[in-house]
């Protein structure tokens, strides 16, 4: 399969991870915290009644934030953060890339 439209979606709208620096943050019991867990979007699933797992947070274009959004990816939209739910391979090999490469044809 060709990867391109997804590695230029990555390359093009994906600027740098703040893994550490997010869940710092969330962890933080300070009251004047920029976000909280209530600020994810797409975070709890009614379906299963659980929280969805994230394992890294991207800065990303708002462009990008919105389609993730869309998809039903977590986002703390006035950061431009994304939520990644998986980890251990390059960003473009998600399939959330897939997706948003396909509704662009």
């Amino acid at each position: 399969m060709d990867k391109v439209t997804e590695k230029m979606l990555v390359f093009k709208h994906v600027y740098c991870c703040v893994t550490n620096m997010v869940e710092h943050i969330l962890k933080c019991q300070c009251e004047d915290k920029p976000f909280t867990e209530e600020d994810i979007t797409n975070y709890y699933d009614e379906k299963t009644e659980e929280y969805t797992e994230i394992f890294e947070w991207w800065v990303c274009s708002p462009w990008l934030i919105e389609k993730l959004k869309s998809i039903g990816e977590c986002v703390i939209e006035h950061m431009q953060l994304w939520g990644r739910q998986t980890t251990g391979q390059a960003l473009f090999l998600d399939n959330v890339f897939t997706k948003i490469a396909n509704s662009l044809k």
